[in-house]
C-alpha cells in the first residue's frame, strides 16, 4: 500500500482509485503486505495496478507470463482478457508466441529490426504464422547475390 501511494500522490489521484485498481488486478487482500513477501506471480500484478492508476488507454506489457508457475500464467491470461474487456488496448511484447496466442486478437510481428505483418492471425498456431511470415520476407529481401537485402 505504501508503494501505491507514492504513485498516488506522484499522478495526485484519489485513494479510492487503488481500491478499485487492486479489485481489477486480484490483489485487494495482500494490498498490506510486504511487496517481498509477494509471490513470483503477484509481482507483475503490482506493476499493473501501478500502470493502472492513472487510468491508461495503452498499457505495453512485456512478457507478462515470464516466470509465473501455471496457476500464475492461467490468471495473467484471465487479466489480460479482463483489462481488454474494459477498454483498454494491450500491447503484448514477448517470444513466447504459444502463450502469446493465448492472449492476443491481432499481432505485429517484428524481425531483422523491421515490422513484417500487423493485423488479426488466423492461424491456429502463432508460431508456425510467425515462421511462415519471417521466411517469406526473408527469401523476399534477399538480394541478386543471395543477400540479405541490407
Amino acid at each position: 500500500m505504501e508503494n501505491l501511494e507514492v504513485h498516488l500522490r506522484l499522478l495526485r489521484l484519489p485513494r479510492e482509485r487503488v481500491d478499485e485498481v487492486l479489485a481489477v488486478v486480484g490483489l485487494r487482500d495482500a494490498a498490506n503486505q510486504r511487496v517481498g513477501s509477494y509471490s513470483l506471480g503477484m509481482k507483475p500484478c503490482l506493476r499493473i495496478v501501478i500502470a493502472l492508476l492513472g487510468d491508461p488507454e495503452l498499457q505495453i506489457l512485456a512478457e507478462p507470463a515470464n516466470g509465473l508457475d501455471p496457476i500464475g500464467v492461467h490468471e495473467m491470461r484471465g487479466l489480460t482478457r479482463s483489462l481488454h474487456a474494459r477498454g483498454i488496448t494491450l500491447v503484448i511484447s514477448s517470444h513466447l508466441l504459444a502463450e502469446a496466442q493465448q492472449m492476443v486478437t491481432h499481432v505485429g510481428i517484428l524481425a531483422g529490426g523491421r515490422l513484417h505483418y500487423q493485423g488479426p492471425w488466423d492461424s491456429a498456431d502463432l508460431e508456425a504464422f510467425f515462421m511462415k511470415t519471417v521466411a517469406r520476407h526473408a527469401h523476399a529481401s534477399a538480394g541478386p547475390e543471395g543477400g540479405d537485402g541490407r
